[in-house]
């Protein structure tokens, strides 16, 4: 539905009479309102040479050279059920014939006198108390609701808090206008502006069409600015919304309705060119966004209590460092004390696309979520349909047959769940005799197996060899429980109190890659001694791959003051919430910031 409201100060003059026509036949317009006709009557012959469409048609007369309101309607659109008109507007009761809505737009004009404001107040509050549908109400109302509504600072407090009261006891609510600040202008040298045209609309009218949108449309002739207001598409569910007001529903929707979502490629590194170097985000509706958010606030509280002491991830009160330094100090326990130790640092593949519907389901319902939460949370995963936007263009919607959506609010907690289960095996393990953990003198009931933040996992086992086949065992069996598939050739274990023969053996029979200190761990360097300048390169590098863009531009001393502090030195400060970095990475980060400058 298209509404045009105008006032026009004068229907019978020709330029604006023309580019009336053009709006009504440019814009396809399914409902106008136009104020100040400064006509007494319309022959319907002139009505029909508005606009190729038929309009049922309604107006008030003016008063001499003054006022005036006609409302026009398609009638292959809407069917009128009702007609009325006061003195200060014209109204229509309208059903939309498609979708069998059925709404008042009521077209007000109020008289430049403010003498007559509390009349129109008053007229205008009777007839929108007494409509028992939705309602819009347009037109030029010669009122301002606030001083920014108004160039000049002489503004009539009295009446503003008499329009504005009005609209509160009425419980209406104005659409914002996108385009010219201002509706009207007295075209003077110095002209004064105000904002006297408005469109307002009732809160049950904004849930039949919550994709509404009102913008300024260019003023031609007259003093006001025509307003364009849309109740843009087809309304949401409309022939659903309708339907669901007969007797024999349940009143139930349906999360299939509205769960879709539009998967965005963002490249890993510059120049991707193979889809394994795009990071897929899912972009999902609005309203089952709202849902989703809803059951991911109320979820947090129980994950925090339900979830693995040892995982840090996404838990309000665990922090990315706490991992971080528990491994830096068991590492370094293990060096200084001569113990044996392996560590295996694993690499998931495509986490959020391969953890299995049954199996999150089976771990929600033995962590005691009841059979609602259960059903909500699979409609989520199960119900979805997605599509994929590459270039600016959207491909066919398709269903996805496991995994989570990655920028879904709720998607961390559930892999949470998922790898929460890795935990516990890996502790039953423990317990049952199977593994044995580090640092066994210092942690009781067989020491640390593992560390989690998210995916990020660290697993932790003395190495022998009962060690190694039952920890490849339980490896294997997770994997194929969960559909989670773990990247062995990616992983990388380090071996600590064992010879290089003996190293070697513990990574074939783990089918991983040997690796040595230091390591990266959730981007920090880790290592069973003293970090040298060397460990902190790769810090250097995002710093000098940041400046290297902005080497040359013509900006600013402030400009690059504002770049070098909010981006560039920023960098740092994960990394400095663990280490006291060298004066050396110091004297590399001031080089690379003086390029700037």
């Amino acid at each position: 539905m298209k509404l045009l409201c105008w006032n026009i100060r004068g229907l019978g003059l020709n330029g604006r009479r023309r580019r009336l026509i053009e709006y009504l036949r440019q814009e396809e317009i399914d409902i106008v309102g136009l104020e100040e006709t400064i006509r007494q009557d319309f022959s319907m012959h002139e009505l029909h040479g508005l606009s190729y469409q038929q309009f049922a048609s309604q107006w008030l007369p003016a008063t001499g050279q003054f006022g005036g309101i006609l409302l026009g309607v398609r009638e292959d659109a809407f069917s009128v059920e009702y007609m009325d008109r006061g003195e200060f507007f014209v109204s229509m009761t309208v059903t939309d014939r498609q979708v069998h809505l059925s709404w008042e737009v009521i077209i007000v004009y109020g008289l430049v006198d403010h003498g007559h404001s509390a009349d129109l107040l008053a007229e205008l509050k009777n007839k929108v108390e007494g409509c028992t549908t939705p309602v819009v109400v347009a037109g030029d109302f010669n009122l301002i609701r606030w001083d920014s509504n108004k160039s000049s600072p002489n503004v009539d407090r009295v009446r503003m808090r008499l329009f504005n009261d009005c609209i509160a006891d009425l419980a209406l609510r104005e659409i914002a206008r996108v385009g010219a600040r201002f509706t009207w202008s007295n075209k003077q040298a110095d002209p004064i502006r105000s904002v006297l045209d408005r469109v307002i609309v009732s809160a049950q009218w904004e849930v039949m069409f919550p994709l509404f949108s009102l913008k300024v449309v260019t003023r031609i002739g007259s003093d006001h600015t025509p307003l364009l207001f849309s109740s843009g598409e087809e309304p949401p569910l409309g022939p659903v919304t309708s339907s669901l007001r007969c007797s024999g529903w349940s009143n139930r929707v349906s999360l299939s309705w509205i769960n879709f979502g539009v998967i965005a490629l963002i490249p890993k590194v510059v120049g991707a060119s193979d889809i394994r170097q795009f990071r897929r985000i899912t972009v999902i509706n609005v309203v089952e966004r709202i849902f989703v958010k809803v059951c991911a606030t109320r979820l947090s509280p129980v994950a925090e209590r339900i979830a693995h002491p040892l995982q840090s991830a996404f838990l309000k009160g665990r922090w990315i460092h706490d991992g971080i330094l528990t491994l830096h100090e068991i590492v370094h326990e293990v060096a200084s004390k001569g113990l044996k130790g392996v560590f295996l640092k694993l690499e998931f593949q495509k986490l959020y696309d391969r953890p299995g519907w049954s199996f999150l389901r089976l771990v929600m319902q033995r962590r005691g979520f009841d059979e609602r939460w259960c059903s909500w949370i699979m409609q989520l995963v199960r119900s979805g349909n997605t599509t994929i936007n590459i270039n600016g263009k959207v491909g066919p919607f398709f269903q996805a047959s496991r995994g989570v959506k990655q920028g879904d609010p709720v998607s961390p907690l559930l892999f949470n769940l998922a790898v929460d289960a890795l935990a516990g095996i890996l502790d039953k393990g423990k317990l049952a005799g199977h593994l044995q953990g580090v640092v066994g003198h210092l942690i009781p009931d067989g020491g640390v197996t593992h560390l989690q933040y998210a995916h990020d996992t660290m697993i932790m086992v003395e190495g022998s060899d009962s060690d190694i086949v039952h920890l490849k065992f339980l490896l294997l069996c997770f994997e194929e429980m969960s559909a989670l598939k773990i990247n062995f050739d990616k992983s990388e274990v380090v071996v600590l109190g064992y010879s290089e023969a003996e190293q070697q053996k513990i990574a074939d029979n783990l089918n991983c890659r040997l690796a040595s200190f230091p390591i990266s761990y959730l981007g920090m360097p880790l290592a069973d001694s003293m970090i040298l300048m060397s460990g902190f390169d790769p810090l250097v590098g995002r710093v000098a791959s940041r400046a290297e863009p902005w080497c040359g531009r013509f900006t600013s001393k402030g400009s690059k003051t504002i770049l070098s502090s909010s981006n560039l030195a920023s960098l740092p400060m994960y990394m400095m919430g663990m280490y006291i970095l060298p004066k050396g990475v110091h004297s590399a980060f001031d080089k690379e910031l003086a390029r700037f400058f």
